[in-house]
């Protein structure tokens, strides 16, 4: 249910278009699931994005004809955001790449699901997006799932895609959705 500010209202927050102003909240979020050094590419060896790369990040997001992004917020505090980044090249302008993170404490409540949604609702009404990407590490059963149940397919995967500081590789799944 939407109120007259645009905002879906869930049982367990609300979601609503990202503004820049959510950028430093967005990048505590970020940096928190990268600490866990579990399903990103960037490691915490790795640096964290700046606020003004965040804000760079979120204002693709808005001012790009095939891009958009969400958050999720419980009472003032962001706790998932979702973005849509198309790309400028003539042959992919009409697809876009999705990159989703919830905070840890707030998954299996159904905030993802609601974040996806919301983007694949929202994708299907811009006639320049045909298809939504994604990648997964291939070991995120929880994520593939949901992807799936929301009708995502596998494309490929890249074996070894990552390697951890272990020295354990990781692979990579590619899902794709035609809207």
């Amino acid at each position: 249910m939407k109120n007259r500010a645009g905002t879906k209202k869930l049982s367990r927050g609300s979601i609503r278009l990202v503004a820049l102003e959510d950028a430093e909240q967005i990048l505590d979020l970020y940096c928190s699931i990268i600490e866990e050094d579990l399903y990103f590419a960037t490691s915490v060896q790795d640096r964290c994005r700046t606020v003004e790369e965040q804000e760079h990040f979120i204002y693709k997001a808005i001012n790009h004809s095939n891009s958009a992004a969400w958050v999720c917020c419980l009472d003032q505090e962001i706790i998932g955001s979702l973005f849509v980044l198309g790309g400028d090249l003539l042959r992919t302008h009409h697809r876009v790449e999705l990159e989703i993170q919830v905070a840890k404490e707030h998954r299996g409540l159904g905030i993802g699901h609601a974040l996806m949604n919301t983007a694949i609702r929202e994708m299907r009404k811009n006639s320049r997006v045909h298809k939504i990407q994604l990648s997964v590490l291939s070991d995120n059963i929880k994520a593939i799932d949901l992807y799936q149940r929301l009708g995502f397919e596998q494309e490929g995967e890249i074996r070894g895609a990552f390697k951890e500081a272990t020295g354990q590789y990781r692979s990579e799944m590619i899902m794709g959705l035609w809207v």
